[in-house]
């Protein structure tokens, strides 16, 4: 695998990476999230920065109205979320509401909490969800307003349910959550990526498992797609070409493509690539085999729907 990757990267790539900012405002971090509304403002939403046991967790919302060059802290003006890492967030169908689901929020603290914002500075909490407290989870939003929640590690074991609400803004305080799947067909993850394209396809790719007791370690390279909010699952492959990885991103652009972006491999290696699906990640080519950008994982990436 390795070697064709390096014979293809001889190769000029399809798409070109430009640096939009070197040095933006909100700082470096990682496990963050980030959404675009329908106005196509970027937000960065928490995080953490610094090494292991010298970082803090953040709680900080950052906004770009033009694609990225500029950056500005949103002020808040009510409480909000903790700070927190590994957390997921969405944006509902009309572009309007993001929503903030779980995370880790330090040492032995876990959140099932979710919050909602529609710019950034007043957020409300529906409630803590049924669902367990846990992070590395991935969350998509339908376009008939159902949000679905998937996987993740609750600090003790790695997850494989499924767990949906329709219209979370309008759910009212801990209601509304219902068990898509208990145990879905792919293998219990976290660090895995979901996108969803218009036709309310789910695809979930990638991810890590360790068992403790064994010491088998897997990075995951399968695809699997959903048709019906996460309650059953169709494996599309069992072994995409990109190697197995996590903490890596996944987007479907306009056209209905599905990206795969950089990661961290099974040895602990950032990888620096992008494939895409034109397929629905039946087959793969490697378009970016290593992009202008730093080897990273524990990023976020977002797709623009006018470009």
């Amino acid at each position: 695998l390795r070697a064709a990757q390096r014979s293809l990267s001889e190769a000029k790539s399809p798409y070109t990476w430009k640096s939009v900012n070197a040095n933006a405002g909100f700082g470096a971090r990682y496990a963050h999230a980030a959404v675009i509304n329908e106005y196509q403002s970027i937000f960065v939403i928490g995080g953490a920065q610094g090494g292991p046991g010298q970082g803090k967790y953040l709680n900080d919302v950052w906004t770009s109205d033009d694609r990225g060059k500029s950056w500005q802290i949103v002020t808040p003006r009510s409480e909000r979320f903790s700070p927190r890492r590994g957390h997921a967030a969405v944006v509902d169908p009309s572009g309007i509401e993001i929503f903030v689901l779980g995370g880790f929020c330090g040492k032995a603290c876990l959140a099932n909490d979710v919050w909602s914002s529609e710019t950034g500075d007043v957020w409300n909490l529906p409630g803590e969800a049924p669902w367990s407290a846990r992070h590395g989870h991935a969350a998509v939003m339908t376009s008939d307003s159902w949000l679905v929640l998937m996987g993740g590690h609750d600090g003790t074991r790695y997850l494989g349910d499924v767990w949906k609400i329709h219209d979370p803004a309008q759910a009212g305080q801990n209601g509304g959550w219902i068990v898509s799947s208990a145990k879905a067909e792919w293998m219990p993850r976290y660090g895995h990526a979901v996108a969803i394209n218009k036709q309310n396809q789910m695809f979930l790719m990638g991810g890590f498992y360790a068992d403790k007791e064994t010491g088998h370690v897997q990075c995951f390279n399968d695809v699997w797609r959903s048709g019906d909010d996460g309650g059953s699952w169709i494996s599309v492959t069992r072994s995409a070409p990109w190697a197995g990885r996590y903490q890596h991103t996944a987007e479907i652009s306009h056209a209905g493509d599905i990206f795969v972006t950089g990661g961290l491999s099974v040895d602990l290696e950032r990888l620096p690539d992008v494939w895409r699906s034109k397929n629905g990640g039946l087959t793969w080519q490697l378009v970016t085999p290593s992009a202008a950008w730093p080897a990273r994982y524990e990023h976020a990436t977002t797709v623009d729907i006018n470009n």
